[in-house]
């Protein structure tokens, strides 16, 4: 065989080997999932693959046929949840502190009776002067708090927020 004949016809190979691919890739895609949209599998029983097929003949005897639809029946009704949040508003509680000796402190910020925290933070002026603070929920979960250490020698305003939920009354 002439090696410069053979390289001469390189590019006609490679297209008509690109063009086979492509045409066994559509006839395969367009057959599975089957007419009625059941897709047909062969599981491996030994390593768990699960292969495609378009007749569950095609599988070995390692392996077993298995199917499935792209549809399912309709589940169940589930049952009613929970009402969900009327509405949420925000608390607010403020403390001012003037030049004076270390000291700590407690500032809460309550939620309407009923209602429920759903977050919170702290603010503060002189953010410095304070140290170690910590905010989080009530243990009650109907409002917010903040503990700290002032620590300063210049006037202070801590605020604590509390992002309140408004439920639904229960039944």
């Amino acid at each position: 065989m002439n090696l410069r004949h053979f390289w001469r016809r390189k590019p006609i190979l490679c297209s008509l080997g690109a063009a086979l691919v492509v045409a066994i890739g559509v006839s395969v895609a367009a057959a599975i999932p089957d007419v009625n949209g059941v897709i047909q599998g062969c599981y491996n029983n030994r390593n768990g693959r699960l292969r495609a097929v378009e007749d569950p003949s095609e599988c070995s005897n390692k392996e077993s046929p298995i199917f499935w639809g792209q549809d399912g029946p309709p589940g169940l009704q589930g049952e009613q949840g929970p009402p969900g949040v009327v509405d949420y508003y925000i608390r607010t509680a403020e403390q001012s502190f003037t030049p004076e000796t270390t000291f700590q402190f407690n500032l809460e910020a309550h939620c309407d009776v009923g209602d429920k925290a759903t977050g919170g933070g702290v603010q503060s002026t002189g953010f410095t002067e304070i140290e170690e603070y910590f905010d989080f929920p009530l243990s009650t979960l109907d409002g917010w708090i903040v503990q700290g250490l002032y620590t300063g020698d210049a006037p202070v305003t801590v605020r604590v927020h509390a992002v309140c939920a408004d439920l639904p009354d229960s039944p």
